[in-house]
């Protein structure tokens, strides 16, 4: 699910803040940091993408949606290893001058993107007991001595990086990394459910997202992936500035155009019960629909 604020009519900027809860999400991340002799080549990363497309398989027993790999840090930087520069979307290499102990390393974050909840939280659970050895091994990230015995090339991984270095954060959000008076954020709470109030799946995000932007610029997140089993994305808007209408797009192949709903901003408050999406398989639409004809 790809959102966006647009620039407010009267240049002025803006501000919101959302809240979005999610049950059936589907992704897997993890952060490592290699070492000084990795060289993050395109043809090296597309070996290690396959590696870890493989490692998952063999987990799960299941092939995997896609694979990102990505600055380590979110883009910004949380202040788990400092330097890392602002480059979402490519991996992020630590400035020597910002972290001695660590000079010329590279921070990457792997967002494994799932065909499930389940799916996901098995790789997670995988994720918790790989070591740097078994992770280089595994992952193909080594380079053979005189002897022809493997060196490491993972010096971290995991939460040896932070309560954040394995997470199912299901979202992105955009930057603005050259002004940090426009700063978003987010907070993501996380639940395991086992009851039948739950029928979407038993994994659950609650995620409190902030967002400031320019009057120059809009702003945004992505949300996903959305897997094939079902799940439903809840948003409430809470305070907000430089907006008026909250939209619900999707896009016509045959009119090869976005479509919109659209109702006033504070129908989307928590006040009239905020927006609800709910999606399934077309199986489970028919039966719905039809069960008793």
């Amino acid at each position: 699910i790809f959102g966006t604020v647009d620039k407010a009519q009267d240049g002025s900027g803006g501000e919101l803040d959302l809240t979005v809860t999610t049950t059936g999400m589907a992704v897997a991340s993890f952060k490592m940091l290699l070492q000084r002799f990795v060289g993050f080549s395109p043809e090296f990363q597309q070996a290690y993408e396959t590696k870890v497309a493989e490692w998952v398989r063999a987990t799960t027993n299941d092939p995997i949606s896609s694979i990102k790999v990505r600055g380590g840090d979110g883009g910004k930087g949380s202040g788990e290893v400092e330097g890392s520069p602002e480059s979402p979307g490519t991996p992020g290499l630590i400035w020597p001058d910002k972290d001695p102990s660590h000079p010329g390393l590279f921070l990457i974050e792997t967002r494994i993107h799932c065909f499930s909840a389940d799916q996901a939280q098995e790789v997670i659970a995988a994720l918790k007991l790989l070591t740097p050895t078994t992770a280089s091994t595994e992952f193909g990230i080594f380079k053979l001595d005189g002897g022809l015995n493997e060196q490491n090339g993972v010096l971290q991984i995991g939460l040896q990086l932070g309560i954040t270095g394995i997470n199912s954060d299901p979202v992105l959000l955009y930057e603005n990394p050259q002004d940090v008076t426009y700063d978003d954020h987010y907070n993501v709470i996380e639940y395991n459910y086992n009851d039948e109030a739950h029928p979407h799946g038993d994994w659950a995000h609650v995620i409190d997202m902030h967002w400031s932007w320019a009057a120059c610029c809009g702003d945004g997140f992505i949300l996903g992936p959305m897997p094939v089993t079902p799940y439903t994305v809840h948003f409430a808007v809470g305070d907000y500035t430089g907006l008026s209408q909250f939209k619900i797009g999707t896009y016509s192949y045959e009119k090869e155009a976005m479509g919109y709903f659209t109702m006033p901003i504070t129908h989307a408050k928590m006040t009239y019960g905020g927006v609800l999406l709910e999606g399934g398989t077309l199986t489970d639409y028919c039966q719905t629909m039809y069960a008793d004809s």
